[in-house]
């Protein structure tokens, strides 16, 4: 007979996205994505502050760290747009089939332009 188990917890991990990172997130029941900021991020839930366009009113929306895991969501987050994580992979275009990541389970753009230069910009 066991009185104590062990059992995977899934979380977020407070290493890689705080409160004030720039945060894109689309639910997969969404038509279209809403970007904002990041103001709360404990182990089991991320809250994402947004401007919804109405005067000087905000919104937010809540995403639960096992609804990430699970592939619900296509996400999106930089500490100062030098760098800019997606999950899943192939968010950005990277041809992943699976939402499921190995080793960090982070992509990042590091910073380059559309055209793969190393200005940081965009090409218009």
């Amino acid at each position: 007979m066991q009185l104590v188990i062990e059992k995977p917890v899934i979380a977020f991990e407070p290493a890689h996205i705080k409160p004030g990172y720039l945060f894109y997130g689309k639910h997969r029941s969404w038509d279209e994505g809403k970007a904002g900021i990041v103001t709360s991020v404990t182990d089991k839930q991320m809250i994402v502050q947004y401007y919804p366009g109405l005067a000087n009113i905000t919104n937010h929306f809540i995403i639960p760290a096992e609804e990430i895991a699970a592939g619900e969501w296509d996400v999106r987050w930089s500490a100062d747009m030098s760098d800019v994580h997606c999950l899943p992979k192939d968010a950005l275009g990277k041809g992943q089939d699976s939402p499921v990541l190995p080793d960090d389970g982070m992509e990042s753009t590091g910073g380059k332009g559309d055209a793969g230069d190393e200005s940081g910009g965009t090409d218009i």
